[in-house]
């Protein structure tokens, strides 16, 4: 899983590159538990 950081924003994505494209996993706020989101398949 990777995470991408969006400027001026105060979100950001985790997501997984797959064969086919990009899943997204979450998005979420920089101020949130920095473990939400990381246990969804």
């Amino acid at each position: 899983m990777r995470r991408a950081n969006l400027p001026d924003f105060p979100y950001h994505f985790i997501y997984e590159e797959k064969p086919w494209g990009i899943k997204v996993m979450a998005v979420r706020h920089d101020r949130r538990n920095p473990r939400f989101g990381l246990r969804r398949k």
